[in-house]
């Protein structure tokens, strides 16, 4: 069986992605509704026929960021509720997808988002707060990779990272 690479940036909007050699890539985002619970269930729901559909033999997540990141230096308490709001959430999706790609028999790992920018465009920070994702967007513009949603930008950055490692040959807009 070819290796297929399901790439996931895992968030209250999910990025996916569909690598392979040969292949024309496919991507996406889901939004997952509602409270902590239905978008867990509903990111398990969106993997399952993902890997129904597409039939990866392997999967990468982006990382959630090191708890070091969520830590606010201010005296703004509703800050550091948001924050501690988003380490529950990255740490709940995290479990949920790896559960599910581990009953859907899929092999799994794991690349930071610092690791991936650093090696696609040279650095891992904007000067602003979303610079960093459309310097993405704007390098996967450059190759032929025209994706829109900043969400799936970063699943395809974290899949072609990926293939890189695999030794797959990607080119402008394609993988062989």
């Amino acid at each position: 069986m070819d290796d297929v690479l399901l790439s996931l940036d895992l968030g209250k909007t999910t990025g996916w992605a569909v690598l392979a050699p040969g292949l024309r890539p496919v991507w996406g985002f889901w939004e997952l509704p509602g409270t902590e619970a239905t978008r867990n269930m509903a990111l398990e729901n969106a993997i399952e026929d993902a890997v129904s559909f597409h039939h990866p033999t392997r999967a990468i997540i982006e990382a959630p960021l090191p708890l070091g990141a969520y830590v606010y230096h201010g005296h703004d308490e509703d800050h550091w509720q948001t924050n501690a709001a988003a380490v529950r959430q990255q740490l709940g999706l995290r479990g949920c997808a790896l559960a599910q790609l581990y009953r859907d028999n899929v092999p799994c790992s794991e690349v930071s988002a610092a690791l991936v920018r650093s090696t696609l465009i040279g650095t891992s920070r904007g000067e602003k707060k979303g610079d960093i994702k459309l310097a993405i967007q704007r390098y996967l513009h450059r190759h032929g990779w025209m994706v829109s949603d900043l969400n799936a930008c970063d699943a395809v950055a974290v899949g072609l990272y990926h293939a890189h490692q695999m030794g797959w040959r990607v080119a402008d807009g394609s993988i062989s």
